[in-house]
């Protein structure tokens, strides 16, 4: 269940893109841009300085990382 709802949570943004305007895509997209950097970064670096700890490995991580960055964060 958790799975679906972050795949639901990824897709409705990139379909919800349709629906705005192209004005403001192209205004927020770089600081869009910079913010997702800066949480990729933190959750490179959670890793080595062990902040936090995600059940299921590294693939875990990557799947709770991904959709949370490239998801509703954007």
């Amino acid at each position: 269940m958790p799975n679906v709802i972050r795949i639901l949570q990824l897709f409705l943004l990139w379909i919800s893109l349709v629906f705005m305007p192209k004005k403001s895509i192209r205004t927020y997209f770089p600081a869009s841009l910079f913010a997702s950097s800066l949480v990729i970064g933190m959750c490179s670096l959670a890793i080595p300085y062990k902040w936090w700890s995600v059940k299921g490995g590294w693939k875990g991580k990557i799947l709770n990382d991904s959709s949370f960055i490239f998801g509703p964060f954007w």
